[in-house]
């Protein structure tokens, strides 16, 4: 009669005992290794794209509770984060270097998805921003271009119209 639920439960214990069995130390190494690449690389493209400023990254975390995860980059290249619920930063030298960051992440088993969600959003805002300055200039400059190419036609077509000498002396 109740074969099914003691399957079920037998399934489940299972399964529990082989995520247990696991490497806790191998997944959190694996963990650790690939948030630390995506976050070096977060850094290189900002480097590559932008200012040494400031580049805060908010989002919900679990239980409603708003995070800002802040990236604070100095003149120098230098890289450190923030991870509060402030979105006003403390000053560089009280930051997290990246694997201090990593690692508070881990303990607090942050909502990876959404924290990279967010790091995709910022970055797509950061490089929009970039291409609609680009296309403002370059729409002024071929804005400018087609003004001066009419001035140039209009002012060719003047000079090659035939004038009487007389205006010329009067």
């Amino acid at each position: 009669m109740f074969n099914s639920y003691v399957e079920k439960i037998k399934n489940c214990i299972k399964f529990t005992n082989s995520f247990f069995a696991e490497d806790q130390e191998a997944q959190k190494k694996d963990y650790c290794d690939k948030l630390a690449k995506v976050l070096e690389l977060t850094v290189n493209l900002i480097k590559k794209y932008d200012t040494a400023k400031t580049h805060k990254f908010y989002f919900q975390a679990e239980s409603n509770r708003s995070l800002y995860v802040i990236l604070l980059m100095n003149k120098e290249g230098e890289a450190k984060w923030q991870i509060d619920s402030s979105s006003n930063p403390k000053s560089f030298e009280e930051s997290l270097t990246t694997e201090e960051l990593v690692n508070c992440c881990w303990r607090n088993q942050l909502n990876i998805q959404n924290f990279m969600t967010k790091i995709f959003e910022y970055l797509t805002q950061m490089i929009e921003k970039k291409e609609s300055y680009i296309k403002q200039k370059k729409n002024k400059y071929n804005s400018e271009i087609n003004c001066l190419n009419e001035a140039i036609k209009n002012l060719q077509e003047l000079v090659d119209t035939d004038i009487p000498e007389e205006i010329r002396n009067k």
